[in-house]
């Protein structure tokens, strides 16, 4: 990735007031926003976020569960002026919350990491990543399909070192899941072309033209289901103007699940999670860090399952049913 081209990513992604969710966190009481009608020199109460490495999540070292985010430190600053251009914006979507068809590009890493841990199965039953990868896109087929059947998916597969378009778009979910029985396990590198993946989604499908009344909503919208499933191999990526185009079109949406070993000295799962997090330009996305563990890793795909327009942030997202 060029260094210009980083730096900019980087600097849109400190813009957040929080960093990208992951599982299982305690979102209360994270920070509070207190602004008078007149925020140009006024006085105002900040609880302010202080992140001591990176502004995305980190996985947790100690859970197997990939639960923790990042080491953040709170601050209270009372009583401080805030100047106008120093308010930090939180992403606010700006679109019409209709069920347009979405076009979904599920992108299924084949590659299998050289010490890989099996997902065991409430049943005692153990299932290599590939194929509970291949189950759990399965079931966000049938699922999504079940929702409306309007909704087409096109599938990728990434390679060693590159990726593969193997399906065009289609609402016939059996031959989807057809493919997705051929597909093979692969070995993998120190480093993963992520430019190759975009490469092929500028080729194979071109993202509305955003109209200035965004009141309108669009034919369609195009979303990437990432499954990253390697440990140790990093994704890079030098972006062109037609991929920075593409991520910061409001009718696109890259969300990632990523399955793993549990993070320590001998991987690199922390690193990768962050830098795919940077993809996120707009602060839309949902990202899932899951270690081998089935039930999570359903739970994140059915997550997945709700319409990029009428879902809300990742961070304000409550799955909790109240009795009461």
């Amino acid at each position: 990735m060029s260094g210009p081209a980083k730096k900019q990513r980087q600097k849109k992604n400190n813009e957040r007031i929080i960093p990208i969710q992951v599982e299982d966190r305690d979102f209360k009481a994270d920070e509070k926003i207190k602004t008078t009608d007149n925020v140009k020199n006024t006085t105002t109460t900040v609880d302010s976020i202080v992140i001591t490495e990176s502004p995305t999540s980190d996985i947790s070292e100690d859970n197997s569960v990939c639960s923790s985010v990042g080491k953040l430190e709170i601050d209270n600053i009372e009583s401080q002026e805030v100047k106008e251009q120093e308010v930090i914006k939180i992403p606010v979507h700006t679109l019409p919350p209709y069920n347009v068809p979405e076009k979904i590009i599920i992108v299924l890493d084949r590659a299998e990491d050289e010490v890989s841990t099996s997902f065991e199965l409430k049943n005692g039953n153990k299932l290599k990543p590939l194929d509970m990868l291949k189950y759990s896109v399965k079931f966000f087929l049938n699922m999504k399909n079940s929702f409306d059947n309007k909704h087409e998916f096109a599938l990728i597969t990434l390679n060693e070192n590159s990726a593969s378009w193997v399906h065009d778009f289609t609402n016939n979910i059996q031959s989807i899941i057809q493919k997705l029985k051929e597909i093979e396990e692969c070995e993998t590198e120190d480093i993963f072309d992520l430019g190759t993946v975009f490469d092929l989604i500028n080729k194979n499908i071109k993202v509305p033209k955003q109209n200035n009344d965004l009141i309108i909503p669009p034919p369609f919208v195009v979303r990437v289901l990432f499954l990253y499933n390697r440990s140790i191999t990093m994704p890079e990526i030098e972006l062109t103007d037609e991929t920075s185009e593409l991520l910061l079109s409001p009718y696109f949406t890259f969300d990632v699940a990523m399955t793993h070993e549990i993070p320590d000295s001998s991987n690199k799962c922390n690193l990768i999670f962050k830098e795919l997090q940077q993809l996120d330009t707009k602060g839309f996305a949902y990202f899932f860090p899951v270690s081998r563990n089935a039930s999570l890793l359903y739970t994140a795909i059915a997550k997945l399952l709700a319409h990029p327009l009428q879902r809300c942030t990742q961070k304000d997202a409550n799955y909790k049913i109240n009795s009461n």
